[in-house]
């Protein structure tokens, strides 16, 4: 387990985050989803779908890490909030590369349900985490994705982007058939819903897109890239 220190959001080290606050350190709205939900783990799972260039899939992981790092930093939750996130990376190349986004969206279902406080940590049972950010989306990262590395490397050598790091991402929303799930008492809905602060709040299913925010770009996907099936996927079906 984390020292005390590493895990000032929990209320028994309140104290502990006060003088983070002091200091001019904050939690922001992941921060305090984290403490509504129970759930002490932030941060969206990664796909990848292309394994034609390792060498640009690790310069693409690197920039997309450092970038958010500096984020973090940036909004001074680099002591606080960032401590919390986790990065999940997905790599298979028979399984995966090429891969759809609907693919994706199937595949992060199937892991989504399959959560436990043993392989998600504490809180992991609660219902409320079932609708966090990072179990109802997820990133795919393609050729298309990887490309958008190459073009910023070859306009930063033409001087014609300027600082920080743009990358494009495909967000996947990966909704539930039913919410609250059926599985799942009324009466813990109940609490866990008395316990958020907006009803309106983006990252609730079906709600719209969130966007995480360690990544400085995001492609809001299309219908198709949302879970519906193109034409082409059709045919192929």
């Amino acid at each position: 387990m984390s020292a005390p220190e590493n895990r000032p959001l929990a209320l028994e080290n309140q104290a502990c985050l006060e003088a983070l606050q002091a200091e001019g350190q904050v939690i922001g709205r992941h921060g305090e989803r984290m403490r509504d939900a129970k759930f002490w783990t932030i941060g969206l799972v990664v796909y990848r779908c292309d394994y034609s260039d390792d060498a640009l899939w690790e310069r693409y992981l690197a920039n997309l890490r450092k970038e958010a790092d500096e984020w973090f930093k940036r909004h001074k939750q680099d002591r606080t909030t960032a401590l919390y996130y986790k990065w999940t990376i997905f790599e298979d190349r028979e399984a995966l590369h090429g891969a759809s986004k609907l693919l994706v969206r199937d595949k992060h279902a199937a892991w989504r349900d399959e959560m436990s406080v043993e392989r998600d940590g504490p809180g992991a049972d609660r219902l409320y985490a079932k609708a966090m950010p990072r179990f109802t989306f997820a990133l795919h990262v393609g050729r298309d994705s990887l490309d958008t590395l190459v073009a910023y490397e070859v306009a930063t050598w033409q001087n014609l982007v300027p600082n920080p790091l743009w990358v494009t991402v495909a967000l996947v929303h990966v909704p539930f058939t039913s919410w609250p799930p059926t599985n799942d008492s009324d009466e813990e809905y109940e609490e866990d819903m008395d316990n958020t602060e907006d009803e309106d709040d983006p990252d609730r299913p079906g709600s719209g897109l969130a966007v995480d925010p360690r990544l400085r770009s995001v492609q809001r996907p299309t219908d198709n890239e949302s879970g519906r099936m193109s034409r082409e996927e059709q045919k192929s079906a």
